[in-house]
């Protein structure tokens, strides 16, 4: 596996764990999943956690328990798109628990309660959830700042996000600022 952050996702059996760049472990091969490391935190999975999602930091130290259903890296069929930190530096990372989405800090503090049907990852500090079928844009603080009635809304990169509003058998598509 490619080092992500200074660390590579390394497999011992059917089990990760994660080694530096010298090929010094971090974490013992324990994990049944393990994601790249991203603003210093890396999601993992445990089989007898229920194959709930938890979180460790770069010293190896399991940060967020093993509580979210999943995780921005998991079940989203984005895991073969260009790599996360292209597109942010934001440190909130998208999570799910009970089919509901959320963010958490890089401290692993849940910062916007689980609350969207979708989340997709801050860029250019705004992030586009769904919300009872549509998207919109919410801030870092989770307060909205593009409404929520669109059927598609793409992340914001370079100031514009692809959107679109679908009308029966029509679709309109296009480009919209952070204002929207």
């Amino acid at each position: 596996y490619p080092y992500s952050e200074g660390f590579a996702i390394v497999r011992k059996g059917k089990y990760y764990g994660f080694v530096d760049a010298m090929g010094k472990q971090l974490t013992p091969c324990i994990y049944d999943q393990a994601r790249p490391f991203m603003n210093g935190i890396a999601a993992v999975s445990r089989a007898d956690k229920y194959g709930k999602w938890g979180f460790v930091d770069v010293s190896g130290k399991e940060i967020v328990p093993f509580k979210y259903d999943k995780t921005y890296f998991i079940d989203k069929k984005r895991e073969d798109a260009t790599p996360l930190s292209a597109y942010t530096s934001d440190a909130l990372m998208p999570v799910c628990m009970q089919g509901k989405w959320g963010y958490m800090n890089t401290q692993g503090v849940e910062v916007i309660a689980c609350q969207y049907n979708d989340a997709l990852l801050f860029t250019d500090h705004l992030a586009a959830v769904c919300k009872r079928g549509k998207y919109g844009y919410i801030d870092m603080q989770g307060k909205e700042v593009v409404p929520f009635k669109y059927d598609y809304a793409g992340p914001i990169i370079d100031g514009v996000a692809c959107v679109a509003i679908v009308d029966g058998e029509t679709e309109r598509v296009g480009v919209i600022d952070r204002e929207g």
